[in-house]
């Protein structure tokens, strides 16, 4: 097997495994399945992972290094710290919203409590913060919540989202649910209820909530494009 060949073999793979993981939880993965449904033998698969668990982290490894890279690109924008908290906010319902596999694949962890992962891997984790901690640096936050931790807020975007995008999706017919014409209004949705919430623990100057409201649908053109 050549070099692309071998890249693609293993891009595959890990497609396919996250949504194996996502739909059954990482018990219910079978490795003998994953080669059949990637067409290689078993001994291909570990010949990339020494074992379910290494493939189960790279997925999770994998899904984090993209959320970086598009964080990362807002931290050098020329906006307020409060519209950076903005973008960030939407660009997270974006992610979680048009992946319905970074939503599974959370909640199942967040309810398996981090069970199917090694302290090895909790670096990984708290560098998927290192954007947010960075931009709550920069906010006034109220006194009251100044020793707030960076997971809390995070909590509270994934939390909301992954769990009423789930509503959204079920099979159950549950009244009372807001209905949307298309993701895009639902993230829009999203995002600002959760930025709302969020800002309870920021004391806002005057000029701050002004451009933060004005800059609202900027962002999220932004982030479509």
């Amino acid at each position: 097997m050549i070099g692309w060949e071998i890249v693609m073999t293993k891009d595959k793979l890990l497609d396919i495994a996250s949504d194996e993981f996502a739909k059954y939880g990482y018990d219910g993965v079978s490795m003998s399945k994953l080669a059949l449904l990637v067409g290689i033998n078993k001994a291909t698969i570990y010949h990339h992972f020494k074992s379910k668990k290494s493939l189960y982290e790279e997925v999770l490894i994998r899904m984090i290094d993209e959320h970086k890279e598009r964080t990362n690109k807002i931290l050098v924008l020329d906006v307020s710290p409060i519209e950076k908290l903005n973008m960030f906010i939407q660009m997270t319902v974006k992610e979680l919203v048009n992946d319905a596999n970074m939503v599974a694949l959370t909640l199942r962890e967040f309810a398996n409590f981090g069970s199917n992962i090694d302290d090895e891997f909790v670096p990984n984790i708290e560098s998927s913060s290192e954007a947010l901690k960075s931009i709550l640096k920069e906010l006034n936050i109220k006194e009251k919540f100044r020793d707030i931790d960076v997971f809390t807020v995070e909590s509270i975007i994934i939390g909301t989202t992954s769990i009423y995008f789930s509503m959204q999706h079920s099979s159950l017919n549950v009244k009372g649910l807001k209905a949307f014409k298309d993701s895009d209004e639902l993230i829009e949705h999203l995002s600002d209820v959760i930025s709302e919430s969020i800002s309870s623990i920021i004391e806002r100057r005057e000029d701050d909530k002004s451009s933060s409201n004005r800059g609202a649908i900027s962002h999220f053109q932004w982030l479509s494009e």
